[in-house]
């Protein structure tokens, strides 16, 4: 950044994320007699007002902001005025977050009934939303959250100490909280068999039972939230036989569900581990799964679910254009994913999946040399997984591109992956297993004679799954 900016450069980096609505907003908020911000905070504001959404940098500097406020006359003056600003247009973002949530709202009108001795409308307003909450079921992550919280406002409230009889009885707060935190530990659950089986974590749960028995009253339609996380956890089961039929019954859940533009949580929360699923089983050798990921991904981008703040996640990018190789998508749909959606990964971030992605994009549209750079891009990225698969995937193009005249040359680099994944065996961990089985017969590939083809492949269909595997059984087929 410009030595121009660095007093105001904190402030900058804020409020370029400000959507066109939210600066709309702040500008309110800055000139509300509520908030009460000074008038050089005022000033200052009223110069950046016309700046956004991108700052020139020419523009924000300590003469020209001078100018156009001659009260802001120094760069100390201009700096104190943006620490002020920072911080309004950091309690502006936490208000709005505050207000975004109508229950919290709520809870503190409630409350502020209560110590202003509204004991009845305190009473009728806090019994009619348990009602509600009752009525819809476990519908989100928060729903236990939001009764429990109901429920101790009226058992901590003046009404309720005078009742003086067994209707007093708080028990129900207690299975409400113990409920909530079951609620919560299995979808913590979720996610931790979920990186278990992708990134090889230890995974353990000393409270699996319990939270299973506190949720069961609770395992159906009626309850989503609860009956979709349910079978979200047992659908990592290690035994594809059992997890599959999870899976049918998931995804029948989806589809049958009709108002696409008004999705639950569980269902939205579904997709990630869906989406998760169909690698895990794909990488295990289950390749009808791998455009199961791609259907899932698509079902992302219909519903406006594939970006997050603007930007997609470079894994999942990664992953839909190699599984759609894989699978053989329709080029121009693979083109038109690349073209879109290469724009929207953040360029704050490594470009290793940029580069590996744009060397695929080459290869499927056979601009092999083009590919070739984009991949010697990809390796010079220190992302160790994602490099690996980068060398795995050159091989895989140059064996294509060459053949077995130039052996010695992929010869050298299958010795290059080999080192690479000895030099970094801890942070491999599981993973390196696969790596080194794919060097075993890409080497076995190199050195076999064409009368030996047969013998080969019987070998290698014999192996446990590995990435990879699929390719080298085609081509050896070939060369049969």
């Amino acid at each position: 950044m410009s030595r121009q900016l660095i007093h105001l450069s904190k402030l900058i980096n804020l409020l370029e994320t400000f959507s066109v609505q939210e600066w709309k907003d702040f500008g309110l908020y800055v000139f509300s007699d509520f908030f009460k911000t000074s008038s050089n905070t005022q000033r200052l504001f009223d110069y950046l007002k016309p700046l956004h959404p991108k700052f020139e940098e020419a523009k924000i500097n300590e003469h020209r902001i001078t100018q156009k406020q001659p009260l802001l006359k120094s760069k100390i003056t201009q700096a104190k005025a943006g620490s002020e600003l920072l911080q309004a247009a950091e309690d502006f973002l936490s208000i709005s977050i505050f207000e975004s949530s109508d229950f919290e709202r709520i809870c503190n009108l409630l409350q502020a009934y209560h110590n202003k001795g509204l004991y009845a409308l305190f009473e009728k307003k806090l019994f009619s939303l348990l009602e509600e909450e009752e009525k819809k079921g476990i519908e989100d992550y928060y729903s236990f959250e939001r009764r429990y919280r109901l429920c101790s406002l009226w058992f901590h409230s003046f009404p309720a100490r005078l009742i003086r009889n067994q209707t007093n009885d708080i028990s129900k707060q207690a299975i409400l909280r113990q409920q909530n935190f079951a609620l919560h530990q299995l979808k913590t659950y979720c996610s931790m068999i979920a990186r278990q089986q992708i990134l090889g974590i230890p995974f353990e749960a000393p409270l699996l039972d319990w939270v299973l028995q506190t949720l069961a009253p609770f395992d159906s339609p009626n309850n989503l939230y609860v009956f979709v996380h349910i079978r979200l956890f047992h659908l990592h089961d290690t035994d594809f036989e059992k997890a599959f039929p999870i899976y049918q019954e998931l995804k029948k859940c989806w589809v049958s569900f009709e108002d696409k533009n008004n999705l639950p949580d569980a269902l939205i929360e579904m997709l990630v581990f869906m989406s998760t699923f169909c690698q895990y089983w794909y990488n295990k050798g289950k390749y009808d799964l791998g455009h199961e990921y791609l259907w899932w991904t698509d079902q992302k981008i219909a519903h406006n679910r594939l970006l997050e703040n603007g930007h997609l996640d470079p894994t999942i990018f990664t992953n839909y254009i190699t599984l759609g190789v894989i699978c053989k998508l329709d080029k121009k749909q693979l083109s038109n994913f690349y073209n879109t959606y290469s724009n929207f990964l953040r360029a704050d971030l490594p470009s290793s999946n940029r580069s590996f992605c744009k060397a695929l994009y080459h290869y499927v549209n056979s601009e092999m040399e083009l590919a070739i750079v984009a991949f010697n891009d990809a390796l010079m990225k220190e992302d160790l997984i994602l490099n690996a698969i980068v060398r795995r995937w050159e091989f895989m193009l140059f064996f294509e591109y060459y053949g077995k005249k130039e052996a010695s040359m992929l010869a050298d680099k299958l010795n290059a992956f080999e080192k690479y994944i000895l030099r970094n065996k801890k942070e491999f961990h599981v993973l390196k297993t696969p790596f080194n089985t794919f060097i075993k017969y890409a080497r076995k590939l190199l050195n076999t004679p064409k009368s030996e083809m047969n013998a080969l492949k019987q070998g290698i269909e014999r192996e446990v799954h590995f990435p990879g595997k699929d390719w080298m059984i085609g081509i050896v087929e070939k060369a049969v």
